[in-house]
């Protein structure tokens, strides 16, 4: 039976044990549904019966006011007679009249006793009103009579105290007769009166027994007073019923609860056993998903094996087909061969990265064409989906950002900024000259503390300067190319302690260089012109320790896996290099990071060709920064030393730094593409190379607007009359511009697109665009002003489109000496209305994101076209200076000097007119189109060092700071303000620089690297003294004198003589160093001549000034403690 059938078998079976379950499944449902019914069952006649108790509550609640009722109407006797005679039920007597209901009579009586009440109080209310006015009638009368005033008092006194009646007094005879007469009536109502109150006393001092009853209340007040009368009554019931309920058993109450409680636990079981279903059908359901689960994988990874199969052998057949079409073997490769792997792993990553990147769409990268056909390659670079655009477009120049201008922060330091530079005074421009051989100066580089200028000559030769020498810097260090043919010295780096140079010349080669002494050569000195200084101390030459050349193939892989996968199609000379931040225990770099011209990139280890022969495996000391990754067996290069690749670029490497520079690696190429490349495992690629961690490319163009050439512009306001027409006088104008003011002013603008100068027309031009323009266009507003007074010319509106326009190149780009952003110089052509420009951008290299800066600087025609030629604009950007906090940037653009605020972006150096700033003399600062510049930044002065080709000069212009202390203080409060608002997550870099010059404790015979070895092994004498007892002094001198031999062979690579009283034999526990009989290369000393020390006044032996604390002047008969070539530390003129 076949895989295929035996699958399909499987598949119905389960298909059928899956019909059978779910038949269950539905069944248990159709019971559990059942069982719902019979709840709700249940539920509903628990509810009639609740129901039923609430309506025979409110029938015992109705029946005692009823009852209350008939008693008050009807007697206690003949209740119960009204009660069958008006009874609802009771038939039709003979006559067949329809018997009334027995409320309906309780209220037809309640109503008749109302009235006759009623009817009472009116007459009893009507007599009272009779016997009220027969009383005023007999005082009236009283008063009539004359001579009885004062029985009106008494009268009135007595009955109604009024002392206003008009009737006449009657006589006392009268008066007596009706007293007297009135007498029985009063004392009947003094006694009612009486007894009135009494009987209210004792109502209200005893309890309330019911003694008024309903017949007290109002017919409107009845409705109210059964509600409350129901409601106390339940309230009693309750209490009663809660606290007298087990003397007092209610017999009806208790059938009712022990029905309910039977009716509970009848729901509780049945809940309980529904529950008991659910879970037996939940354990049934979690089984059968077990078991599916378990079946679906199984079937899952087969059909999965089945279409990995599928594709490998889709896969298989394409290759195959390829190679047998490429290679012309109708059987492909023989799988032995390198190549096979090479072309299966790369249609692995290729289909990997396909998958990664383009995962609902296939789209081939590759050119499809027939064989033998030529293909044209793009001059662009393929679009890849994992690359990130770094846009500038919405960033407008510095200089027109109102917005920020307006902010009081911001203006303070931007016009202390000002002037401070406008009291930085241009110094004496001084010039030192180099030999005629050297034919001019191609590159420069400055060290990292800004001390030493290292110098490549068109010829080859390489000079370094101490620029910190007055009057003018000094050399100290050189090397001749001593071949007659040049070799143009084209790119220059150093490592980060300042010790190392790398330098790449024209024919390919590249060269690893010491400032440690290699001796001083006559020869050198006579050809380079060379002079001593004020002490009388020729330059020395630079050692030389490391060689790579590209037509020995030192940039191709020999050896290891990318050499058998043959992944280098040729030879590729090096375009610039840099030192890896890998440092060792002594803070030395060597590994190097080499950049060739196809866009690849090599990391060497090159730390043994740099130790050279000479040297023990005991000075080589491990990496305590970035530690080699070991992914397998090595490749080696044609020297013979370990290498990494790392590709992506498709175009030439033009800068290459990094992060912080100590970080990680960031490449930038003549495209603009930004890779950011972190030195980890998992950025290693299928085929062992590295790749980068992010890519990135800066957009090189800017979005510009054109007007559009078939709709005029619209004039709102001119002052400029055309003859044609009638000229407006003053007050018109006038009224005209104020009004234009203000539509200016109610369209609030923000900040301008463009503005133009006019000086000859005294105008300044500034067009304004919208917030949001589209592809369709826009009204621009134009407005012109007086540059002199601010007064509006012209006022007018014109339809602008957008536009992108790309770059002409990429002039130039650099690090910032902190290693935090890259400076980005870029060319434009002319789009009116904005002239031919350079735009200055910089990149954070931190974030990788686009910073707030952008400069646009116009150039003339003529300037423009030099530029496209190339090498007529560099710059340079400077270190942030210690009191404004800003960097700057530096540029000679055909030999015209401008200066920037890396900050407030504004112009601060230059040889215009109108800006405040430090301005140049153009008489004395006219250098040649093609000049290049470095700036050094020190001790708060900025040192302008220029040079060109085929120039034997270097021009110095020093522009010293005049400003007082005062001045600077108010100049730095301003930046810290500006720098809490406008960067304040930056670090702030340090404003100060101290120096220290550190000696060596008298000995002279090491260096730095030496000198920190010497004192581990002074620590390493201290433990073991502690940890065994404390050495003899004798043995501590002969161990002191052993280590000082053993430290001079191991850097001079030589075996001393040694006397068998120079020291003791050592105890085990004191053996830390190769003694006398130590296997030490004993390499011939090079006889070349050395200059000695001179002799100075003390009387010691003269050295030269150190550099940085690692520059000596000990040799030993020219060669050079610091290893390496030790037969000639110059490099040979042919390969």
């Amino acid at each position: 039976m076949s895989k295929k059938k035996r699958a399909e078998d499987i598949l119905a079976l389960q298909k059928m044990k899956l019909q059978s379950i779910q038949r269950e499944r539905e069944a248990l449902l159709y019971a559990v549904q059942d069982k719902q019914d019979e709840l709700t069952g249940v539920r509903k006649v628990l509810r009639q019966d609740r129901r039923a108790r609430e309506d025979l509550v409110m029938d015992r609640l109705n029946g005692r006011a009823l009852q209350g009722e008939l008693t008050n109407l009807y007697g206690p006797e003949a209740a119960p007679r009204a009660v069958r005679q008006y009874a609802p039920s009771t038939a039709h007597s003979d006559t067949g009249r329809e018997p009334t209901p027995l409320l309906d009579d309780i209220m037809s009586r309640r109503r008749q006793q109302h009235r006759n009440k009623q009817s009472e109080q009116e007459v009893e209310l009507q007599r009272l009103i009779d016997e009220k006015q027969s009383i005023l009638d007999r005082l009236e009368q009283k008063k009539r009579r004359p001579g009885d005033d004062w029985d009106t008092t008494v009268e009135e006194s007595s009955h109604f105290p009024s002392r206003h009646s008009t009737q006449s007094a009657r006589s006392i005879d009268s008066l007596v007769r009706q007293t007297r007469d009135n007498l029985p009536a009063m004392s009947a109502n003094v006694r009612a009166l009486r007894d009135y109150v009494e009987n209210k006393y004792l109502r209200k001092s005893r309890p309330y027994n019911g003694e008024l009853g309903s017949a007290s209340y109002e017919p409107w007040q009845m409705k109210d007073f059964f509600m409350v009368r129901d409601i106390v009554e339940e309230l009693v019931d309750v209490a009663l019923d809660q606290f007298f309920r087990r003397k007092d058993p209610d017999v009806l109450l208790d059938t009712y609860d022990q029905l309910y409680e039977l009716d509970k636990k009848d729901l509780e079981n049945s809940v309980m056993a529904v529950s008991r279903r659910r879970a037996a059908i939940l354990i049934a359901e979690e089984f059968i998903i077990e078991v599916t689960r378990e079946m679906t994988r199984d079937t899952a990874e087969e059909l999965r094996h089945i279409h990995e199969m599928s594709r490998a052998m889709g896969q298989d057949l394409v290759v195959n087909s390829t190679e047998n079409v490429t290679t012309g073997i109708p059987e492909g490769r023989d799988p032995d061969d390198p190549a096979y792997d090479l072309v299966t792993r790369g249609v692995t990553h290729m289909t990997s990265e396909r998958k990664r990147l383009r995962k609902e769409q296939w789209n081939h990268t590759q050119h499809l064409h027939m064989l033998g056909e030529t293909v044209t390659e793009d001059d662009e670079s393929p679009e890849e989906g994992d690359i990130t655009t770094l846009s500038y477009l919405h960033l407008l120049p510095m200089n027109l950002r109102e917005s920020d201008k307006l902010q009081d922060i911001f203006q303070n330091y931007s016009q202390e900024e000002a002037q401070h530079f406008k009291k930085m005074v241009p110094d004496v421009l001084v010039t030192f000259k180099i030999s005629k051989r050297m034919q001019g100066i191609s590159s420069a580089a400055l060290s990292p503390d800004q001390r030493l200028l290292a110098v490549g000559s068109v010829h080859g030769d390489i000079m370094v300067y101490d620029v910190w020498m007055e009057p003018v810097p000094r050399p100290i260090r050189e090397i001749r190319n001593e071949g007659t043919s040049d070799d143009e010295v084209l790119h220059i780096y150093w490592s980060l302690d300042g010790t190392r140079i790398i330098t790449i010349n024209e024919t390919g080669v590249l060269l690893v260089w010491s400032i440690q002494s290699g001796g001083v050569h006559k020869e050198d000195i006579k050809a380079l012109d060379l002079e001593k200084d004020s002490d009388g101390v020729f330059p020395a030459e630079l050692s030389q320790l490391l060689v790579m050349d590209v037509d020995e193939d030192d940039f191709n892989f020999t050896e290891g896996p990318f050499f058998e996968n043959q992944v280098q199609t040729g030879r590729f000379a090096p375009t610039v290099a840099a030192f890896h931040p890998s440092t060792t225990l002594f803070g030395t770099q060597s590994d190097l990071v080499i950049c060739l011209e196809n866009g690849d990139i090599l990391k060497c280890d090159a730390e043994k060709l740099m130790l050279g022969d000479t040297k023990i495996n005991k000075l080589t000391t491990p990496r305590v920064v970035s530690e080699k990754i070991q992914t397998g067996e090595w490749n080696s290069l044609g020297n013979g030393m370990e290498a990494e690749l790392l590709r992506a670029h498709q175009f030439p490497v033009m800068l290459i730094g990094n992060i912080h520079n100590n970080g990680d690696l960031v490449t930038v190429d003549t495209k603009g593409y930004i890779f950011h490349w972190k030195y980890k495992r998992r950025h290693i690629s299928s085929y062992d190379w590295f790749v980068p961690f992010k890519k990135y490319r800066l957009e090189t163009a800017e979005r510009t607007f054109t007007p559009t050439s078939n709709i005029q512009p619209k004039i709102i306001y001119t002052d400029v009359q055309k003859k044609e027409k009638q000229e407006k006088s003053r007050q018109d104008l006038a009224r005209e511009r104020d009004k234009a003011e203000d539509d200016i002013a109610l369209l609030g603008l923000e900040d301008p697109w463009h503005r133009d100068y006019l000086p000859g027309k005294d105008l300044v031009t500034t067009i304004y665009k919208p917030t949001d323009v589209t592809q369709a266009g826009a009204l621009f507003h134009i407005i012109s002003r007086y540059q002199s007074t601010g007064q509006l010319s012209t006022y007018m509106t014109r339809l602008y489109k957008p536009k992108k326009l790309p770059a002409s190149r990429i002039l130039s780009c650099r690090f910032n000496t902190t290693g935090t952003e890259i400076f980005f110089m870029l060319l434009y052509p002319e789009h009116p209305p904005k002239d031919p420009h350079v735009t200055f951008v910089s990149v954070d290299v931190v974030t990788m994101e686009m910073t707030r800066l952008r400069i646009d600087h116009n150039l003339t025609d003529t300037e423009f076209e030099r530029c496209v030629a190339g090498n007529a604009a560099y710059f340079d950007v400077t270190r942030p200076h210690d009191v404004t906090g800003s960097e700057y940037i530096v540029a000679v653009i055909c030999g015209t000097v401008v200066g920037f605020s890396v900050n407030t972006g504004s112009y601060i150096l230059g040889t215009r007119q109108d800006f405040t700033g430090c301005r140049l003399n153009p008489k004395e600062i006219n250098w040649p189109a093609g000049t290049d510049i470095r700036v050094a930044d020190v001790h708060g002065t900025f040192m302008l060092l220029s040079y060109m080709k085929k120039q034997n000069f270097v021009s110095v212009l020093k522009l010293q700071d005049k400003n007082p202390s005062s001045t600077r203080q108010r100049m730095w409060e301003a930046y810290k303000l500006w720098s809490d608002v406008y960067q304040p997550q930056r670090w702030r870099q340090e404003q100060t620089m101290r120096h220290q010059h550190w000696a060596l404790s008298g000995r002279t015979y090491v260096d730095a690297e030496l000198y920190a070895r010497h004192l581990l092994y002074e620590m390493m004498d201290r433990a073991i003294q502690q940890q065994d007892g404390k050495y003899h002094p004798d043995e501590v001198a002969a161990y002191k004198k052993e280590d000082k031999r053993t430290l001079q062979e191991m850097i001079l690579g030589v075996q001393f003589p040694r006397s068998a009283s120079v020291s003791p034999a050592p105890t085990p526990q004191a053996s830390r160093l190769p003694t006398a009989g130590s296997k030490v290369s004993t390499q011939p000393i090079s006889k070349a001549p050395s200059r000695q020390p001179t002799q100075s006044k003390s009387g010691g032996s003269k050295q030269p000034s150190g550099i940085g604390g690692n520059s000596r002047q000990a040799t030993r008969g020219g060669q050079s403690q610091s290893g390496g070539n030790t037969g000639n530390s110059r490099r040979p003129s042919q390969r």
